[in-house]
Parts: C-alpha cells; structure tokens; sequence
C-alpha cells in the first residue's frame, strides 16, 4: 500500500530509539498546518521561551492546542522524547491530556486537549475578564499535591 505521506519525509524517531505509547499518536506536519490555517498569527494563543502554543481544529472537528517548539529552544530532542513518553501515561482530570505529536524535518509539536477558559495564570492574576474567587484557588490549591501524587505513581 502507497504512503499518502512523501517519501522525502523524516522523522526524528527514524534516528533515535524512544518508546511512545499507542495513546498518543504522530500527527503529520500537513494536517497541523491545515488545522491552524498554515500556523496564522489568528491560531496563536500563547508564547513562551519554549516555542508558541497555537489552537488548531483538526478534521475532526475537535479543538486542541498545538506546542510547537522553537528550533533554538532549550528543549532538545530527548526532552521532547521524553515529555511524549511521560505524558502518553499520565491522564488527571486537572492537567490537560497529550493527544499526539509531530516530529516531521526537524519540526517538534506537542497536541493537547484545547480547554477554552485559558490557561490558570490568566485567572489567578486577575489578566482575565474574571479573576478566579478564593474558594476556588484553594480547590486548586488543594488538588496539585494530588496531581503530584498521581504523577509519582504512575512512574
């Protein structure tokens, strides 16, 4: 059967050795340049030293949130590596969940579930239409040693 993918593409993991779980799932590079409309400035919802986080709606019709990291960043590939197999594991209902990845020509995208209230940092410092109450920071509070716990154990 033919690929519907160039022969001419590359993959990190063709010249590295990492294990990634059947949860998360390589995304080619073209269906992330269409859910984003070619990267458009109009996609881009955050920036960091890391890269810049895009919103993207796949053919499927569900939202997620693309990292795409800076070529010059400081994570390299065995960061990357890494963050896709610790990840793929790890599912809390506070943290958003690895959807899959892309490691086409040098290029390195992290896909997440896309939750539309904006990132926590947003609420707790008042940059947002709403800043978050009191009673609910401590919730938040409250559940990180969770998150941390079910982190720990899930290693």
């Amino acid at each position: 059967m033919r690929s519907k993918y160039s022969k001419e593409t590359t993959y990190i993991s063709d010249t590295t050795s990492y294990h990634i779980p059947v949860e998360s799932s390589r995304i080619p590079f073209s269906a992330l340049q269409e859910a984003t409309n070619n990267f458009n400035k109009n996609s881009l919802i955050g920036l960091g030293g890391f890269g810049m986080v895009y919103r993207g709606v796949p053919c499927d019709d569900t939202k997620v949130a693309l990292k795409r990291c800076k070529p010059e960043s400081s994570q390299g590939i065995e960061e990357f590596q890494t963050e896709i197999e610790m990840l793929s594991h790890f599912r809390h209902p506070y943290l958003v969940s690895l959807i899959g990845y892309c490691d086409e020509n040098n290029v390195t995208i992290l896909i997440f579930e896309y939750k539309d209230n904006g990132n926590l940092s947003r609420h707790l410092y008042g940059s947002y239409p709403r800043t978050m109450s009191w009673e609910q920071r401590l919730e938040i509070c409250i559940g990180q040693p969770e998150v941390f716990i079910t982190f720990i154990t899930t290693q």
